[in-house]
């Protein structure tokens, strides 16, 4: 009787550890993609994203981070049409084909897309005031200059988004990429 009661004992303790440890290491698999979207599919896109807002910085930016003053505007143009709108196109096909399973996922993803789709018609937006040709280059700097700040103002939303879905979903980023043209990482 006593070796009974032990063994159903022992088995309930068994049962216990089991159901605890599963709760305590079962990742839910809408939880699982996020951190996957997070490690890996939002860091390339991302870089790449990063890349190119650093290059639309780079046309308006008086100081030149590399020390060489902004490109004229015949270049400006020349460098939107060959290197930095396709460079957006590139970015924005690759974000269009990631597949995610949950809404969470999705609904993030979206957002980032969204992103994008401003940041290309931003884009498109800077590359008309540098080819007009009724304004002085300064000028069309200026201009340039401003619609250029809204595109890190919306990946500031979206980054902002993003925070709070690490949030909700427990998951824990060490070093996350700041969205828009030179911003320092946040922690």
């Amino acid at each position: 009787m006593l070796v009974r009661v032990g063994a159903l004992g022992g088995f309930a303790l068994l049962v216990a550890t089991a159901v605890l440890g599963y709760r305590r290491y079962h990742e839910p698999p809408e939880r699982k993609e996020l951190v996957g979207y997070f490690q890996t599919t939002f860091p390339q896109l991302h870089a790449q994203t990063r890349s190119v807002q650093s290059a639309l910085a780079g046309l308006v930016d008086v100081e030149g981070g590399s020390g060489a003053p902004p490109p004229e505007p015949g270049l400006a143009v020349d460098l939107l049409d060959e290197n930095i709108l396709p460079s957006i196109d590139l970015v924005l096909e690759q974000a269009r084909g990631v597949s995610l399973a949950s809404i969470d996922a999705r609904a993030l993803h979206a957002g980032y897309v969204q992103a994008l789709e401003a940041m290309r018609a931003d884009t498109a937006a800077v590359r008309a005031v540098f080819a007009d040709p009724a304004l002085a280059p300064g000028e069309k700097r200026r201009r340039a200059a401003a619609i250029i700040a809204r595109v890190g103002a919306r990946f500031e939303a979206f980054y902002a988004r993003a925070v709070a879905v690490w949030r909700e979903n427990g998951i824990r980023v060490v070093t996350p990429a700041a969205p828009g043209p030179s911003r320092e990482p946040r922690p």
